[in-house]
């Protein structure tokens, strides 16, 4: 809650109350994810330090080509043998609105 105060006769003079920053990067957890092999040929493995909910796989024009649900381990094994090459995004779902998107090439 910030206040402001000026106009006090021949000059201005302002007092500026500032509040810490509720969304500082401080008050998050660094969240560690890695895809390997990146390129993938058959199977791409995904480690975490996090919980996922899910995983989608995107390609390059938005189009959902995988999804995965009630992944329960930090340690999961995608199939992708099965999707044509080209460049991808996986988006995990870690909580409720909460996402983060990686990106993989498939030979």
């Amino acid at each position: 809650m910030g206040g402001v105060t000026g106009n006090h006769g021949n000059s201005d003079s302002w007092v500026v109350k500032l509040a810490p920053d509720p969304l500082a990067l401080a008050d998050f957890k660094t969240k560690k994810v890695i895809l390997y092999p990146n390129p993938v040929t058959d199977q791409l493995t995904i480690t975490r330090d996090i919980l996922l909910i899910s995983a989608q796989v995107y390609d390059v024009s938005g189009k959902l080509v995988m999804i995965f649900a009630e992944i329960d381990s930090f340690f999961h094994t995608l199939e992708a043998s099965q999707i044509p090459s080209g460049f991808y995004f996986l988006e995990l779902e870690t909580g409720p609105n909460v996402k983060m998107v990686k990106s993989f090439i498939k030979k």
